[in-house]
């Protein structure tokens, strides 16, 4: 085998590596996002947050819902970060937040959206300001 086949060898088996590291990090869902940055403890949408707890939690709003609030319990923040929350109407987005994240053990933040009367299919989105997503969660108007 020559040099140049070794070291193209070696370059696959790197960009293999990589990739393959790279999908550990990045799954969409509860746990590590994106490698380092911070862990998604909770990501669920409910009808209040009092004292920084998500109240009312539920994936089906009745119609009269006025407004939906998506709640984010984030740990294990490596640096202060900013995150979007995104929101969907029927696969149309309706609105987008932008908040920060602090470093340190935990940050609990949300973000909230007038529904009323809006029925329909929902998806609020966690994402890096990159446009990455972090984490998604679908729920109805009904």
């Amino acid at each position: 085998m020559g040099r140049k086949m070794g070291v193209s060898i070696l370059a696959a088996m790197f960009i293999g590596f990589a990739c393959f590291a790279f999908s550990q990090g990045s799954g969409v869902g509860n746990g590590k996002a994106s490698g380092t940055d911070f862990t998604v403890s909770k990501f669920a949408v409910g009808t209040g947050v009092e004292n920084r707890e998500l109240k009312g939690e539920t994936q089906s709003f009745p119609a009269e819902t006025e407004t939906v609030y998506c709640f984010l319990d984030a740990k294990d923040i490596a640096a202060d970060i900013q995150v979007v929350f995104v929101w969907f109407h029927n696969e149309k987005e309706a609105n987008r937040t932008t908040l920060n994240l602090k470093q340190g053990s935990r940050w609990r933040t949300w973000a909230a959206k007038g529904v009323a009367g809006r029925k329909g299919d929902w998806k609020v989105e966690l994402q890096y300001t990159n446009g990455a997503v972090v984490n998604s969660l679908p729920f109805k108007v009904d």
